[in-house]
């Protein structure tokens, strides 16, 4: 959903095994990990918007390479425009729980993208009605930006007013400041200018 209309949208499935084509073990889905996004236009020119689910049953490699090959697909298809892709992108997941150990970022930051969790110590899971494993604390969900200035990161807990979780995610956002070229990210490196866009992205 967004405010501002939707240009030039797509589905990418995400490289690596199938792991959700399962029977009746832990989490049977039918479905496989994806990315989808569009262009929006905003008053400085176009923003390439993306949201995306990276796979939790495979170790940090696997990500890196997810990761890898939605940014070949941003470059391939919009060259130049400045990106946002935000997700939970299960850092931390069968690595020993610990976000620093992913590979995936330093992959981000060496394709031109600057990388956005808010506070360090501030995770973004909570227990809830649905969570499988309630002691264990974990920071999946970021922003990873090309061509753009983010305000800072705010992580706002998943609680109704009554204080009980209405999810086992808490909800990351960010203030949207200013749009230029992303330099090795994702049609004409001309487009360098302020941008206005929705109050938050989240």
């Amino acid at each position: 959903m967004a405010r501002a209309g939707l240009e030039r949208p797509f589905l990418l499935r995400l490289s690596g095994p199938r792991h959700w084509f399962l029977n009746g073990e832990d989490q049977p889905r039918l479905g496989e990990r994806m990315a989808i996004g569009a262009v929006i236009q905003t008053k400085g020119g176009p923003l390439v918007v993306v949201s995306t689910h990276l796979e939790s049953v495979s170790a940090a490699a696997g990500r890196s390479l997810q990761l890898a090959g939605l940014i070949d697909a941003l470059d391939t298809n919009f060259h130049g425009l400045p990106v946002v892709i935000g997700g939970d992108l299960n850092t931390g997941n069968h690595i020993g729980g610990d976000f620093r150990d992913e590979t995936l970022f330093s992959h981000a930051i060496a394709r031109g993208f600057a990388v956005h969790g808010g506070p360090e110590t501030t995770m973004t899971t909570r227990p809830s009605l649905i969570t499988r494993w309630p002691d264990r604390d974990m920071k999946l969900d970021w922003f990873l930006t090309c061509g753009v200035t983010l305000g800072p990161v705010q992580i706002i807990p998943a609680l109704d007013a009554d204080g009980h979780p209405v999810s086992d995610h808490d909800l990351i956002t960010a203030q949207l400041v200013r749009c230029d070229v992303c330099p090795k990210g994702a049609v004409s490196p001309s487009h360098a200018s302020a941008c206005s866009a929705p109050p938050a992205i989240a």
